[in-house]
């Protein structure tokens, strides 16, 4: 098993905090798994510990599931090299001289279940930035037995994320028996090279994202903006109507302004010799704003600018719809069907979500339609939907936070598009997370300003 040289400090055993904090594609995740394989399979004692046998713990925030933690790295190293006596279940990783891998995500942990992983030799937290100062003033004053260690690995994220102020901040506040590693993607010697074109891309197109995701630098964007890839490019009347294509009423229930969007999805056949790429492309042709309406309003617009529509009208958009209308003893979307059934005499096809995603999930979809990191531009709008193209130019989220920023929703003036920015954008972001979802985990915690000592709170 060869192991890179930024590693091997770990089993020199000279430091009590080794920290490996770069971009994606540097190996770091691989990297750890090999020495922590190595050490459980080996006599302990020969890298300075007290026991022949460890007890390892890989942690991370939130992990519901062993699905969410490194097991499946720490397995697939044990298979790849073929190293003998592991025993391996679902649950757990042990090895037959003893040494045990548990796993455990720190947010379901207080002051006094952690107590039970105070005997932890080799403690490992992935997705470090993530760690809130909470679980770290939790974890810290534990996993400090006489040559236990704590490994963490991350891309940096903010500045005032827990673990970069801790070891990497202006004022570090542990500088001790601290190993910090830092790499970039183009060193990794067993670097893919998908993984070396997509940075090539995203360095191309979309340059501040390069720097954060491959350099590892940290995430400088102080754009309060929401569609900051939206432009002149996403805008095309081109966009037009097609009788011979599905028709996607998108749907956010409200009374004033009640918002609804009419899409279509069509395939590129330009975009046919990108690797991998996403050939589907998604069109807003028109939108249905009505203030002080209701659904039966709304559906009779929709009647009568489509209502001799032949091919399929899928319905989709905010879950609140399954819930019995204000205004009526039925759903908003049993209106809907009865409404179109009627008129069509067919149903529809009903694709609502069970639940509404979260915001940062879905508009992270609607961003990556926006442009990808490819350059290719799959989210299209035709110029007379005015109120869409100034909720993709408006929408904003609060000053360094993930909440937006609905403040313009006050305005009353129905001449004045911002009052429709933040349920038009409920609606676009319902259409492209339904039928191409990405999900990323954030932690969201409020800025404070933490003490060295609060990080080794004593019980």
């Amino acid at each position: 098993m060869e192991i890179l040289s930024r590693f091997q400090p770990i089993l020199e055993h000279k430091h009590d905090y080794y920290v490996f904090a770069d971009g994606r594609g540097t190996g770091k995740s691989y990297g750890l798994a090999q020495i922590l394989i190595l050490l459980g399979a080996s006599d302990a004692r020969q890298f300075g510990f007290a026991k022949p046998f460890l007890k390892i713990l890989c942690t991370r925030e939130i992990q519901d599931s062993i699905k969410q933690s490194v097991y499946a790295e720490l397995v697939n190293i044990i298979n790849e090299y073929g190293i003998t006596g592991y025993r391996i279940t679902e649950e757990s990783i042990r090895h037959a001289n003893g040494t045990e891998f548990i796993f455990k995500g720190l947010s379901s942990l207080n002051e006094q279940s952690i107590k039970s992983y105070a005997q932890v030799d080799i403690c490992w937290v992935e997705e470090a930035n993530a760690i809130s100062h909470r679980s770290l003033s939790l974890l810290l004053p534990t996993i400090r037995k006489e040559g236990s260690i704590n490994i963490f690995s991350f891309n940096p994220d903010k500045e005032d994320d827990a673990v970069y102020e801790l070891f990497m901040g202006d004022k570090p506040m542990i500088t001790d028996k601290v190993y910090i590693s830092r790499s970039v993607y183009y060193e990794n010697p067993y670097l893919s090279e998908k993984t070396r074109r997509h940075a090539a891309m995203l360095k191309a197109n979309k340059p501040d994202e390069y720097a954060h995701v491959y350099l590892g630098e940290l995430n400088t964007n102080k754009s309060t903006l929401v569609n900051k890839y939206f432009s002149t490019d996403n805008i095309s009347d081109k966009v037009v109507y097609d009788k011979s294509l599905p028709l996607y009423l998108i749907t956010d229930f409200n009374v004033d302004p009640n918002c609804w969007l009419v899409g279509q999805i069509v395939e590129n056949k330009d975009s046919h010799d990108i690797e991998a790429a996403d050939y589907k492309v998604y069109n807003i042709i028109d939108e249905i704003c009505v203030d002080n309406s209701t659904t039966f309003d709304n559906c009779a617009e929709f009647i009568r600018r489509y209502g001799n529509h032949a091919r399929d009208i899928i319905v989709i958009g905010d879950a609140s719809g399954d819930a019995r209308s204000t205004n009526s003893q039925m759903s908003n979307y049993v209106i809907i069907k009865k409404a179109l059934f009627e008129h069509l005499k067919r149903i529809p096809m009903m694709r609502q979500f069970p639940f509404n995603p979260s915001i940062s999930d879905s508009m992270n979809s609607v961003l990556n339609k926006t442009m990808g990191t490819d350059g290719i531009r799959r989210l299209f709008v035709n110029p007379k939907c005015e109120k869409t193209i100034q909720s993709f130019r408006r929408l904003s989220y609060k000053p360094e936070t993930q909440i937006i920023d609905k403040k313009i929703e006050t305005i009353k003036d129905s001449n004045n598009p911002l009052k429709y920015v933040s349920h038009i954008a409920d609606c676009y972001r319902y259409f492209i997370h339904r039928f191409s979802p990405i999900r990323i985990y954030r932690k969201e915690e409020p800025k404070v300003n933490r003490r060295r000592e609060d990080f080794f709170k004593e019980d």
